[in-house]
């Protein structure tokens, strides 16, 4: 049981250093491997949102809708069909900028569909 619990700690770290050092893909890669053990490690979660966020790949971001719901991230109730546009897609803490044009917005019919 010891060992999985490092396993994350370990690869959370080394995400925590590629996302510092905007190497995206590679935190990506380390990320998915926390996800396979653990699908619904906020601290994952988070950092997947940004990377995807700053990837702009927004089928992703919406992807992790349901893992963020059930672990808490998510207020909005499942089944309302509601579209989460502002604290899911943006959320200042989390969301990384994007060098280039100085802004990570999703685009404008961008919603989280339940």
């Amino acid at each position: 049981e010891r060992a999985p619990k490092a396993h994350i700690a370990i690869n959370l770290t080394r995400a925590e250093i590629q996302l510092q050092n905007r190497q995206w893909q590679d935190c990506l890669r380390t990320l998915m491997l926390i996800r396979r053990h653990s699908p619904r490690h906020r601290a994952m979660l988070l950092m997947m949102r940004t990377v995807y966020t700053t990837l702009r790949q927004w089928d992703s971001v919406q992807s992790l809708a349901s893992d963020m719901y059930r672990a808490g991230l998510l207020d909005d109730f499942p089944g309302t069909g509601y579209c989460h546009r502002q604290p899911f897609a943006l959320a200042e803490d989390t969301v990384a900028i994007d060098s280039a044009t100085g802004a990570a917005e999703p685009p404008s019919d961008f919603c989280v569909d339940w």
